[in-house]
C-alpha cells in the first residue's frame, strides 16, 4: 500500500507533553476548512492508519525522548488562541497542528495509508514556551530520521 507519512511540528495541549516531546496522532479533530471541503461539510473523523501508526510508535518508543500517542486538533487559523484549549484539553486532544485531519481525509479517500508524527515547539496559550532554534532543528532531525525508519519497517513487514 501506498504510504504518507507527516512530520513536522505541533504545539502541546495537553498537560502531559513537554515541549521537544513527539507525538504520533491517531486521528485529527478537523478544524480546517480544507477537510471540510473534500467532506462537504458532513460530520468526519479523519483517523491514521493502524499500521503507519505502530510502525512510528514502535520507531519512536526506541529514541531517547518522550513520545505521546493520540487525538489532534488540526486547525488552520494559527495564530488564533483564546481559552479553548481548556475544553480540547478536557477531551482528549494532545496536540495541535494545520494538517493532519486533511492528509488522514484525502488518503482515506484515494485508498492511502497515512500517519503523523510531530515534534512539540510550544505549548499552546505560552509563548514563552518556544522551543530554540537549535533545539527544534534537532528534534527535526531525529523526527525525519523515525518517519524514514517507520517507511522501511513498514516495507519490512509487508504493509
Amino acid at each position: 500500500m501506498r504510504t504518507v507519512i507527516r512530520a513536522g511540528t505541533c504545539g502541546a495541549v495537553a498537560n502531559r507533553v513537554n515541549v521537544l516531546d513527539f507525538c504520533i496522532a491517531t486521528a485529527s479533530v478537523p478544524l480546517c476548512g480544507t477537510t471540510r471541503q473534500y467532506v462537504e461539510n458532513e460530520p468526519f473523523a479523519p483517523v491514521a492508519d493502524f499500521a503507519v501508526t505502530r510502525a512510528l510508535v514502535d520507531v519512536a518508543a526506541a529514541g531517547d525522548r518522550a513520545v505521546h500517542t493520540g487525538l489532534f486538533v488540526s486547525e488552520d487559523a494559527f495564530y488564533q488562541q483564546g481559552d479553548r484549549w481548556e475544553r480540547w484539553r478536557a477531551r482528549g486532544v494532545i496536540a495541535v497542528e494545520m494538517e493532519a485531519a486533511a492528509i488522514f481525509t484525502v488518503a482515506l479517500a484515494r485508498g492511502l495509508a497515512a500517519g503523523c508524527i510531530c515534534l512539540a515547539v510550544d505549548r499552546v496559550g505560552a509563548h514563552e514556551t518556544w522551543a530554540g532554534d537549535e533545539a527544534i532543528a534537532n528534534g527535526e532531525t531525529a523526527l525525519l530520521r523515525m518517519a524514514f525508519d517507520s517507511v522501511l519497517a513498514l516495507e519490512n513487514m509487508g504493509a
